[in-house]
C-alpha cells in the first residue's frame, strides 16, 4: 500500500519528471479506479486513473499496436485506456512513500510510462509515451501535496470555462441584439470570475477589482499562464468587442464592464512580463 500518502484521491508530483519550480501543469491525481474503494489506500496492484489537475483530463495511452503508445490527455475517463498501476522497483519493498522508485505502467497496453509533461491543457513534447521495455531511468518517486496547492488552480480553471462559455454564447448570435441578450444572460459568472481573478493576482483591498492595483502576485499570475486563463480571456475579449463595435457609443454599460475588467487584468499581467523582462 502507500503509506504516509493516503486516499483515494491522492494529489501528487512526479519528482523525476519535473525540476526546478513546479508549476500547476505538474499537478497530478491518483483516483482508485473502483468506487468502493474511495477513501480507502491505494494499494500497488490496484488499478488508478491519473488526473491532471490544471485542466481536469486524464492521462490515457493512445492504443497503437506497436512498441510505444502515445499518449494523450482525454475527457473519457470510463475508458481502460485511462488505467494505469504502479510497479515497484524494489519488489522486496513492502510500502510506497516519498522516497520509493516506482514505475508506472498502462493497464491498457502494458507499456511502461518514460517521461510526462503538460503545458496548460496539453501534453508537452517530453517524450511522452509509453515503452514495451522498462528502463531504470523511468522510474519516479510520488510526491503529496496539499490541498491548498490545487485551491487556486481550481477555482482558476473554473473562471476560465465560464469565460469559454461566455465567449461561444456570444460569439454564435448572429445579430447584435441577440449577442447584448446572452451576455446580459450568461455574463455574471464571468465578471465576478474576472474580478476574483484580479485579486488573486493582485495585492490590494479595494471593493472594486478595477481599483486594485497594487504589487502583482507573481506565483498567481504565472498561473493564469499555465492553466490557460489569459487565452480565454482573450477569446471573451473579442466576442465582447464585436457588440462595442457595432453599437459603438450606444454600448450599455453591462456590455462595457466585462472588456473593463479583461484588460484590468491583462494590464496586471503586462506588470509582470514588464518587470521579469528588465531583471
Amino acid at each position: 500500500t502507500i503509506s504516509g500518502l493516503g486516499g483515494s484521491s491522492l494529489q501528487v508530483r512526479f519528482r523525476s519528471f519535473t525540476g526546478g519550480r513546479q508549476p500547476a501543469d505538474t499537478l497530478w491525481k491518483l483516483e482508485s479506479h473502483e468506487v468502493h474503494d474511495a477513501g480507502g489506500v491505494l494499494d500497488v496492484g490496484k488499478q488508478f486513473r491519473l488526473k491532471h489537475v490544471a485542466s481536469g483530463k486524464y492521462l490515457a495511452v493512445q492504443g497503437k499496436e506497436e512498441e510505444v503508445d502515445d499518449i494523450l490527455l482525454t475527457s473519457q475517463y470510463h475508458e481502460t485506456e485511462a488505467l494505469w498501476h504502479l510497479d515497484l522497483v524494489d519488489a522486496t519493498d513492502q510500502a510506497v512513500d516519498r522516497t520509493t522508485p516506482v514505475y508506472l505502467r498502462s493497464s491498457k497496453s502494458g507499456g511502461w510510462l518514460q517521461a510526462l509533461y503538460a503545458k496548460g491543457a496539453r501534453l508537452g513534447d517530453a517524450k511522452p509515451a509509453c515503452n514495451q521495455e522498462k528502463e531504470t531511468k523511468q522510474y519516479v518517486f510520488l510526491v503529496p501535496t496539499g490541498s491548498d496547492d490545487t485551491a487556486s488552480i481550481d477555482r482558476l480553471r473554473t473562471f476560465s470555462l465560464h469565460f469559454s462559455e461566455l465567449a461561444a454564447a456570444v460569439g454564435n448570435r448572429a445579430e447584435v441584439e441577440e449577442k447584448v441578450a446572452a451576455l446580459r444572460e450568461f455574463g455574471e459568472s464571468s465578471r465576478v470570475g474576472l474580478g476574483e481573478c484580479i485579486r488573486l493576482c493582485v495585492s490590494g483591498e479595494a471593493s472594486s477589482p478595477l481599483m486594485i492595483d497594487g504589487e502583482p502576485r507573481q506565483d498567481n499570475q504565472l498561473l493564469l499562464h499555465e492553466i490557460g486563463v489569459l487565452e480565454t480571456v482573450l477569446g471573451l475579449i473579442a466576442s465582447v468587442s464585436a457588440i462595442r463595435q457595432e453599437l459603438g457609443r450606444e454600448c450599455p454599460e453591462d456590455c462595457l464592464s466585462p472588456l473593463r475588467l479583461c484588460y484590468w487584468l491583462l494590464r496586471q499581467r503586462a506588470r509582470i512580463s514588464r518587470r521579469s523582462r528588465s531583471c
